[in-house]
């Protein structure tokens, strides 16, 4: 077969292909390097959840909507990992932080800890949803795909990220009081 068409065929599926191997690399390193940076095993897989239930969500809408995966649409877990780790990293720092300050309760500390980043989580997110909801205007189908894909994904993620991960992390410390000790000496 030759032609531009069975070439751009081809090229799209090998963008397709190397995205998604993309995306995996990516989500194991930015996991990875979320375990390190936090120096917990329990962080890291609490942060795990509000920032994959999105991506999955939305890799769900896709394929209920019948929206294949297309040079625009593959890239969009990729940013939305990106976008999202950032919330949830501030939350946790902040909320370790406010743990281990005045002999504060998890429900305290997580209260503080959201009062303190979730407006800046939230403003942020509004930017970024705004800036890449401006792409529905297009006129190219996958371009208006990935505007709205994209800031649907970074709208349930800062839901997750304040709604979500503070119920998980209350959850958790009912069935284990002590999940979340009061650590000293560790570097927010």
């Amino acid at each position: 077969m030759t032609g531009f068409s069975y070439i751009f065929s081809m090229i799209d599926k090998y963008i397709v292909e190397s995205q998604i191997g993309s995306f995996s690399l990516a989500f194991l390193l930015v996991f990875g390097i979320l375990f390190l940076v936090m120096w917990s095993v329990r962080y890291g897989l609490l942060s795990i959840t509000p920032n994959v239930l999105p991506i999955l969500l939305i890799i769900g809408i896709m394929g209920w909507a019948g929206i294949t995966l297309n040079v625009g649409s593959v890239m969009i877990a990729s940013i939305a990992l990106g976008i999202a780790v950032d919330d949830s990293t501030h939350l946790i720092v902040r909320f370790r932080r406010e743990l281990r300050s005045r002999h504060a309760t998890v429900h305290s500390a997580l209260r503080r800890a959201i009062i303190h980043t979730g407006r800046a989580m939230v403003f942020t997110s509004v930017i970024c949803i705004c800036g890449f909801a401006i792409v529905v205007m297009s006129n190219f189908q996958p371009s208006r795909d990935f505007g709205i894909l994209l800031s649907l994904t970074l709208f349930v993620a800062v839901v997750t990220d304040l709604v979500l991960m503070p119920s998980c992390m209350i959850a958790l410390s009912r069935k284990w009081p002590d999940i979340f000790p009061k650590e000293k000496g560790v570097h927010s």
